[in-house]
């Protein structure tokens, strides 16, 4: 199992998100910014905590490139490690957690969920399921309401098809990135349109799909 190292310093910026990213990070002073105010969740910020620190561990390895080959491989290789690791766990001891790759790894359809291990009842339920994103008031007021976690939740998923789905839809997207002619720019930019023309959901943190490797291909 690989570990990455933790930095040195974590540091708080709300204006980050201005620079146009959630985080950032500096191998040589070994120190990452991470904005609170660009995540919808805890699990989110998390998510981007991983991002930088495959930032840190690998540096320079793709030169100028912030995405390359490199932190691609890097980031796939954990989420498929937090895949092995949810199907050796039990029900209690299941955390979701993934490494983001960007903004739009999130896709999600009824091929995922199966891939997952949801419950075809589960997956009905959630893809017919009318989600909106409420205010959080009172005994709502939950970290995880209305994001992908609480919706699959909701419809009865268990903690382990969860964190499945999370880890899946990233290390889909990385392979995706590893494939496209023009590596993460160009995966970013593909991601970015057919989530925006055709996701039948966009929901806070994820985009719902009646078939997203079909859209992906055309």
């Amino acid at each position: 199992r690989s570990r990455l190292e933790v930095p040195r310093g974590v540091e708080v910026d709300r204006l980050w998100h201005s620079c146009g990213g959630a985080g950032g990070a500096n191998p040589f002073t070994n120190r990452i910014i991470i904005d609170p105010t660009a995540h919808s969740s805890l699990r989110d910020l998390c998510s981007t905590l991983l991002h930088e620190m495959i930032h840190m561990e690998i540096q320079v390895a793709d030169g100028q490139e912030e995405h390359g080959k490199h932190f691609i491989e890097r980031c796939l290789q954990l989420n498929e490690e937090v895949q092995q690791q949810v199907q050796g766990s039990s029900e209690d001891e299941v955390c979701g957690a993934n490494c983001r790759l960007g903004e739009f790894d999130a896709a999600v359809d009824g091929a995922v969920l199966d891939a997952a291990g949801v419950e075809m009842e589960v997956v009905t339920t959630f893809l017919t399921a009318s989600h909106s994103n409420p205010e959080l008031t009172g005994d709502s007021q939950r970290w995880d309401t209305g994001l992908l976690v609480q919706d699959l939740r909701t419809a009865g998923a268990s903690n382990r098809a969860i964190a499945r789905v999370l880890a899946s839809c990233s290390a889909a997207a990385c392979r995706r990135a590893l494939e496209a002619p023009g590596g993460y720019h160009s995966w970013q930019l593909r991601s970015q349109t057919v989530a925006r023309f055709f996701a039948s959901r966009m929901a806070r943190d994820y985009q719902l799909f009646a078939d997203y490797e079909s859209l992906w291909q055309i």
